[in-house]
């Protein structure tokens, strides 16, 4: 390690670094696939619940979504009311102040 920090290598190649072999017992031996099912048993069930869960949850975003659209929806139709009525308005001032002026000219 030493040689390779003074050839200018700053951290050492991962071989190096590998921890001593163990002599503890290791089992090799292929299963009967009891454990797999059991545990494949368990795990069915949570997925169950998990996506019962997630489709619950999904269902009641989309019915708070189309809520909003629709809350969206009406307060742009009562902008545009509103707006229209402005814009009538401000007509009927202008048809007002052109009918006075005539008159006047008329009078």
């Amino acid at each position: 390690m030493e040689t390779l920090k003074r050839l200018g290598y700053r951290a050492g190649p991962s071989v190096l670094l590998v921890p001593d072999e163990t002599n503890e017992d290791q089992n090799w031996q292929w299963g009967n696939g009891k454990q797999h099912a059991k545990a494949s048993k368990e795990s069915a069930l949570e997925r169950e619940n998990t996506r019962g869960a997630a489709n619950e949850l999904t269902t009641e975003a989309i019915k708070r979504g189309l809520e909003h659209a629709e809350s969206l929806k009406k307060l742009k139709k009562k902008e545009w009311i509103a707006k229209k009525r402005v814009n009538r308005d401000d007509e009927s001032d202008y048809r007002d102040t052109k009918r006075n002026r005539t008159k006047g000219k008329t009078a």
